[in-house]
């Protein structure tokens, strides 16, 4: 885990001088800056709880831990509620400029106080009945990152609506690659990954710690952050068909 400690390291620190960039582009874009922990704090919590009256849930996820400086704040929020329309939301936030590069809609909103710098606010709608889901997978930076790669390992991929399995799947002659749902869940996920719920509910206090959340898991292995010249898919294999009860494989292969 060194070696992940000494990258994670740099990269928060190319982070910290780096300035922040306007996602929305354009001739003569607003001029971004980086918040303090005092403003970040202020401000995400005068912004979730106005986002509150605009949809039915929202919430800042999980800060890294050790930020020093945010480039943005991002809100994650659920289904808007009755008579919601972009206007009332660009009024509430007093927006001077908006943008959507992606899925996420992004406000750059003025910092108080100050004349001419910015704020970037970011909004993420939550795939309907995922709201849980995605706080837990968007919290604490790159932490579901590294999560992600642990089990990727073993045939199973993390996106926004669960914890997936990789399969073969035949019908007659016919063989397809699919995917199975088998968490949907965040403390189930975590209880399958044996991961301390408890630990990650009570958040971290240093990256030292977050990282050996991580590499407490049972499927975290040493090596797995090192480039593999050969893939043993039959071992692979085997490994997931230990995670699984007795017969679950075989009834997801040929479902």
């Amino acid at each position: 885990m060194s070696d992940l400690f000494m990258i994670c390291g740099e990269l928060r620190e190319v982070e910290r001088t780096t300035a922040p960039r306007w996602v929305g582009g354009g001739p003569n874009p607003p001029n971004v800056v980086r918040l303090s922990t005092e403003q970040s704090l202020v401000l995400k919590d005068h912004h979730q709880k106005l986002l509150q009256n605009l949809y039915n849930k929202a919430i800042v996820p999980g800060t890294a831990p050790e930020k020093l400086k945010y480039g943005d704040i991002d809100i994650l929020v659920d289904k808007r509620l009755p008579g919601f329309n972009r206007i009332k939301l660009l009024e509430a936030l007093d927006a001077k400029h908006a943008a959507r590069p992606g899925h996420i809609s992004s406000f750059a909103i003025l910092v108080p106080g100050e004349l001419d710098k910015y704020f970037q606010l970011g909004i993420h709608v939550c795939k309907q009945g995922y709201y849980g889901w995605e706080t837990m997978k968007y919290s604490y930076g790159d932490l579901w990152h590294i999560i992600s790669t642990i089990v990727t390992r073993y045939e199973l991929m993390l996106n926004n609506t669960g914890l997936y399995i990789r399969v073969a799947l035949q019908r007659g002659d016919i063989k397809r690659e699919g995917l199975f749902c088998l968490k949907s869940s965040p403390q189930e996920m975590m209880e399958f990954l044996r991961s301390d719920a408890v630990q990650y509910s009570s958040r971290f206090g240093t990256i030292d710690v977050g990282f050996r959340w991580c590499a407490a898991s049972r499927l975290f292995r040493s090596d797995i952050f090192e480039k593999e010249s050969v893939r043993d898919n039959g071992r692979r294999g085997q490994c997931i068909a230990n995670l699984l009860p007795s017969g679950c494989l075989h009834l997801i292969v040929h479902h």
